[in-house]
């Protein structure tokens, strides 16, 4: 591959395309767009026609999309690296990838999405951090190929707006000369006059590193604390979350790829209620089963679970940077950070593959089953039982698949906003608010002041909010229930002695439920008391054994035909474990779940909230257990002082 590229001219493109075409494999890709293509447009801009035009007769859209996404990630290597900044061949490298960038793209009537490269923020980062000599020539060179668009070359208002940022440095930022050069260039190349362009005032708006001082003073005054000198606020201190930051990466992700082991997970938790006599008689039938799912779960799953993680990581990047702007905690942020995008991951995952998976699977175990001469009534009907048994567990598979990778990527595209808040307190004592971010927010004129960001952190309302994704329910059993996982908490036997609820759900009385959650919350305090003292609730997966008998509880609540009785129950025994427990995933699980109790039943919220504040009880100076319940709301300052 890379000899054939070596000798690719133009008169030997179709040649050279053929021999590519047989010899290049999917696995390839990424290797391709890294050493073959992106390096080499970096260093030869006058090949970037001929290698476009050799990409575009592969004729492969997989192909395409790996180079750009490789582009984006040079780009935004050598946006952040502070060597770029000294060393020339790194910035006319970063210029011929804007180059690249701009005729994969623009050229080509495709836009350069906000969430890949938002150009004005690039130039406002870049102004704020004194490094206009990296951003205003990369973007001069995405925006000169749009004169070989017919849809982005001028008056077109993306384009405009971003000349009118281009403009406003020019005339007010004391560029060097090489970079009003740059502009004039491009504003030649576009036929337009830079003394005519409307030049916008949002660099004027950014604060500045001189500013800072006095910028931190005016917003300590719009704390709700009212705290004088309550932020100090550093936002030129390492890179702003937004702005310079890389761009989120829909990862590649094939059947191989995925870390769950399919066939044990199969082979402890499939159900065959349907196909349970058969199985029993041909034994090689039920592996042939495990070896048919897996097949198609590892074909199916990936791109849903790779579509899932993109967006669910966008969404919760772009949020938690608006939200957290102010909030120089990055425990706080990570926490959020995690929440969000890990629930949304899963559910995503869930909601994509489901339809595909039942369709699959239908398919696929009606055609082993004819091969087994079965009366076709008799091959539907198993069929339809296998499908029914162990979808859920399929999608439970790409669930956990895209809950872990999600995790690991929202913690790589938000590291550095972990780490300018770190660095800030460690070398100044102040905390770091991203006030290039901060001022920036608009609000319509009737939007409510408690809703607003402000730089003293959210309350604990406001992160209740992220808490909430833990909630979403990723399957039709748990829609109404309020808890995600199965509802392994309710078993068949139960079903005789239970009621049927309005809805035709299955209701359970109060020394029913009463009995089953003796026994859950047992397991669950022999679970937490073994897990170590440093181990935090955040640091779990979803799948954790002491998860799972969470949501076993918040599930039995649910389905109560008294809930208010049985959420009065279930808290008043949570309070005694509370404040027996000794670790803090213990601390954490409880006061979470007394939490949940307290939203299902406004009679259990008063009276534990009143309990908690006034009793005269000892255990209150449980300090651990006193800050989890303030944490949650559960307890306020005030009442505590009051005591």
């Amino acid at each position: 591959l890379q000899f054939a590229v070596n000798n690719l001219d133009r008169s030997s493109l179709e040649e050279k395309t053929n021999e590519v075409d047989k010899l290049l494999q999917p696995k390839h890709y990424i290797w391709f767009s890294q050493e073959i293509m992106v390096k080499r447009a970096s260093q030869e801009p006058n090949y970037h026609s001929l290698y476009l035009q050799f990409v575009e007769a592969l004729n492969r859209p997989d192909l395409l999309k790996c180079i750009l996404r490789e582009t984006l990630v040079s780009i935004s290597r050598l946006l952040n690296a502070e060597s770029t900044v000294n060393s020339s061949s790194d910035r006319n490298n970063l210029k011929n990838l804007g180059a690249w960038l701009g005729g994969m793209t623009l050229a080509r009537d495709q836009p350069i999405l906000r969430e890949s490269v938002s150009f004005k923020d690039l130039l406002c980062e870049g102004y704020n951090s004194n490094r206009l000599n990296l951003a205003i020539p990369f973007v001069c060179k995405v925006l000169e190929q749009t004169t070989r668009s017919t849809v982005f070359h001028p008056p077109s208002p993306w384009l405009m707006s971003i000349m009118g940022v281009l403009a406003e440095l020019y005339a007010t930022a004391n560029l060097k000369l090489i970079l009003t050069f740059e502009v004039e260039v491009l504003c030649k190349a576009l036929s337009l006059d830079v003394k005519d362009i409307p030049a916008t005032s949002i660099v004027g708006r950014q604060p500045t590193r001189g500013s800072v001082d006095a910028l931190a003073s005016e917003f300590g005054k719009a704390t709700i604390g009212g705290e004088a000198g309550m932020g100090s606020a550093l936002a030129g201190d390492g890179a702003a979350d937004g702005g310079l930051a890389g761009a989120v990466q829909m990862p590649a992700i094939t059947g191989a790829d995925i870390t769950v082991d399919i066939l044990s997970v199969l082979s402890q938790h499939a159900s065959f209620h349907a196909a349970e006599s058969l199985f029993s008689q041909q034994p090689m039938l039920k592996k042939m089963f495990y070896i048919l799912t897996e097949r198609i779960i590892r074909k199916i799953i990936p791109v849903h679970v790779a579509r899932s993680i993109y967006v669910a990581v966008s969404c919760t990047r772009d949020t938690i940077q608006k939200d957290f702007c102010g909030e120089p905690n990055e425990e706080h942020v990570h926490r959020a950070a995690q929440v969000m995008a890990r629930g949304l991951a899963g559910a995503l995952a869930v909601s994509l593959c489901r339809e595909q998976l039942k369709n699959k699977l239908f398919l696929t175990m009606c055609d082993f089953l004819n091969g087994q001469a079965l009366p076709e009534q008799s091959v539907n009907m198993i069929a339809v039982g296998l499908v029914a048994d162990n979808l859920d567990l399929a999608c439970a598979i790409a669930e956990k698949e895209a809950i872990e990778r999600a995790s690991l990527q929202i913690d790589t595209v938000l590291s550095e906003s972990y780490m300018s808040r770190k660095r800030t307190r460690e070398r100044t004592g102040q905390p770091f608010y991203d006030l290039a971010r901060y001022s920036r927010l608009v609000y319509p004129g009737d939007f409510p002041e408690l809703l607003k960001v402000r730089l003293n952190g959210l309350q604990a309302g406001h992160l209740r909010i992220y808490e909430d994704f833990t909630q979403i329910p990723h399957f039709f059993s748990q829609i109404g229930g309020g808890a995600q996982g199965l509802e392994a908490g309710v078993g068949r036997d139960d079903i005789g002695s239970a009621s049927a609820g309005a809805d035709g759900s299955v209701k359970f009385s109060t020394a029913q439920c009463f009995e089953r959650f003796a026994g859950i919350i047992e397991d669950l305090d022999k679970t937490v008391s073994a897990a170590a003292a440093e181990v935090t609730l955040s640091q779990l997966p979803s799948q954790h054994e002491a998860c799972l008998y969470a949501r076993d509880i918040l599930v039995l609540a649910v389905r109560s035909a008294s809930p208010d009785d049985t959420a009065m129950d279930f808290a008043q025994a949570l309070v005694n474990y509370l404040y027996r427990s000794e670790t803090r995933l213990g601390i954490d699980l409880y006061v979470l779940l007394l939490a949940r109790m307290c939203e299902m039943s406004g009679r259990v919220a008063k009276e534990v909230t009143s309990w908690l504040a006034f009793a005269d009880d000892e255990r209150k100076f449980n300090v651990a257990a006193t800050l989890a319940l303030i944490g949650e709301g559960l307890v306020s300052t005030d009442d505590e002082d009051g005591q």
